[in-house]
């Protein structure tokens, strides 16, 4: 064997390594997200935010795993449908770190929309719900959410 077939050779068993390097470490941060996903998941029923009395909404949380297969942290897809006569919208938020927090927008179908940000109390079960208007003749919300299914 010559020395210029001994440098292909370690070449491609470099180029191996490397995208086997690559995928493995990509499998891991996907699972890392889906279970940190995992914890804000489900369908969650709207609550006033001081008597946690129903408003008669919901807000739905999930995580698509093939949608966010190369994104660079775990992105939740958001949808609320009001009961009553407030606008129903969707947003996307994205899990900071390895925190109970994620923050990120919500829009209505109109086009209006704003800051979003959700915490997630230690028990798993309720989830803060703040949102802050890009049109300032709209108050700033909170809201509980509360969970209903998983």
């Amino acid at each position: 064997m010559n020395s210029s077939s001994s440098v292909t050779i370690g070449i491609i068993a470099s180029l191996i390594a490397s995208l086997m390097f690559a995928v493995l470490s990509r499998l891991l941060a996907v699972l890392n997200y889906r279970s940190r996903a995992r914890r804000f998941t489900g369908k969650y029923r709207m609550l006033d935010q001081y008597n946690e009395i129903p408003r008669g909404g919901t807000v739905v949380l999930e995580y698509h795993l093939w949608e966010q297969l190369w994104a660079p942290a775990p992105v939740l897809n958001v949808f609320a449908e009001h009961g009553t006569g407030a606008k129903d919208w969707t947003g996307a938020v994205e899990i900071l770190g390895i925190s109970n927090v994620a923050s990120g927008f919500y829009a209505h179908g109109d086009g209006a929309g704003g800051a979003l940000w959700l915490t997630l109390a230690s028990d798993n079960q309720q989830i803060t719900e703040h949102g802050i208007p890009s049109d300032p003749q709209y108050q700033d919300f909170v809201r509980r959410l509360q969970r209903i299914a998983r």
